[in-house]
C-alpha cells in the first residue's frame, strides 16, 4: 500500500511540473510530495532488515505511521527542496 502512495506523490509532483503548477501552500505541497521521499519505505526496511529483533507490535507502529514518520518525512522533504533551489557555481 505504501508503494502506491509512493508512486501517487511522485506523479503529482510531475504533472504539478509539466502544468507549472505552484501549489498555494506548503500543506498541499507536502501533503502530495512528502510521501515520494520514501521514508516510509527506509523505515521499513531498516526495521526488516534487523531479523528477528522485530516484533509484530513494532511492524503494526510503524504501519500506522506515527509521528517520528511524519516528522521525518517533512524534514527530509523540506531538506530536499531547500538544497534542489541553490545555485552552483560553475568549475
Amino acid at each position: 500500500m505504501q508503494l502506491k502512495v509512493l508512486v501517487r506523490g511522485s506523479s503529482q509532483e510531475i504533472k504539478w511540473r509539466t502544468e507549472n503548477y505552484v501549489p498555494e501552500t506548503i500543506n498541499e505541497h507536502l501533503e502530495h510530495s512528502g510521501p515520494s521521499v520514501g521514508a516510509f519505505q527506509v523505515a521499513c526496511s531498516s526495521l526488516v532488515g534487523m531479523g528477528d529483533n522485530i516484533t509484530k507490535e513494532i511492524l503494526e507502529w510503524l504501519l500506522a505511521y506515527p509521528e517520528l514518520l511524519k516528522s521525518l518525512t517533512t524534514i527530509a522533504r523540506l531538506s530536499n527542496d531547500i538544497a534542489s533551489t541553490k545555485v552552483f557555481p560553475s568549475i
